[in-house]
C-alpha cells in the first residue's frame, strides 16, 4: 500500500518503478494495471515496465484457444450489432477509442492490413471505449475506417473490453471461423504473418 502510494505520487520515478517490480506478486493484475497507466512511453519502454506488462497481461493471455462469449453493442448508427454474426469469417476485434493517441498513431498500418485481407475471409469489429459519441464519430471518419464499429459509450467500462480483460489500448484479440481465440494483442508485421499463416 505504501508503494503503491509513492508511485502515485511519483510516477516518473525509476527507482520505485523497480521496487515496484521486484514487489510484483504482492500485487494482482488490476492493482498493475492502475500503476502501468500512470508511466509515460520511457517508462514503459524499461525491463522493469515489460515485466510488469508481462503479468499484467498473464490472465488475459489464457484466453487464447478459448471459444468466445457473445456480445452485442450499437453500431455507430444505433443498430445492434453481435460479434457472431461475423462467424464464418477470421474478425479481429480491434479495442481503441478516440482519445488514445498511440490507437491513432496505429490506424492507418490497420486500415493497409485490412485493404489487404478484407477479400479474404478477414473482417475486423472496432470496439470504442469512448464515452463522447461525437468524438468517436469524428475519429472513424477521420483516420477512414472503413470496417464494422460498436461501443456502448461506457468508456473503461465496456462491457467486451471486461469480457476480454482488455487492460490497456489499443489491444485486440483475433477469433478464428469457428469463434475461438487463436491470438491477442497483434499488431503490425505480427498480425500480417498470423493472418498470411492462417488465409
Amino acid at each position: 500500500e505504501e508503494l503503491t502510494r509513492r508511485f502515485k505520487e511519483h510516477p516518473h520515478s525509476v527507482v520505485l518503478l523497480a521496487m515496484v517490480s521486484d514487489n510484483i506478486t504482492a500485487f494482482n493484475g488490476d492493482q498493475l494495471y492502475e500503476l502501468y497507466r500512470l508511466m509515460n512511453d520511457t517508462m514503459r519502454a524499461s525491463a522493469f515496465a515489460v515485466d510488469i506488462k508481462r503479468f499484467i497481461d498473464k490472465d488475459a493471455a489464457a484466453l487464447v484457444g478459448r471459444i468466445i462469449t457473445d456480445f452485442t453493442q450499437q453500431d455507430t448508427t444505433g443498430l445492434p450489432v453481435s460479434l457472431s454474426s461475423l462467424r464464418g469469417k477470421y474478425v479481429l476485434g480491434d479495442f481503441w477509442a478516440s482519445w488514445c493517441q498511440p490507437c491513432r498513431n496505429e490506424n492507418p498500418a490497420l486500415v493497409n492490413i485490412y485493404n489487404r485481407f478484407k477479400g479474404k475471409g478477414f473482417e475486423i469489429l472496432g470496439v470504442s471505449l469512448d464515452a463522447q459519441k461525437m468524438a468517436w464519430l469524428r475519429a472513424i471518419r477521420s483516420d477512414g475506417l472503413p470496417w464494422l464499429h460498436v461501443s456502448d459509450l461506457r468508456g473503461w467500462q465496456n462491457g467486451a473490453a471486461r469480457q476480454f480483460k482488455i487492460k490497456y489500448i489499443p489491444d485486440n484479440i483475433l477469433i478464428d471461423p469457428q469463434g475461438r481465440i487463436i491470438a491477442k494483442d497483434v499488431h503490425g508485421e505480427m498480425l500480417v504473418r498470423q493472418l498470411q499463416s492462417v488465409l
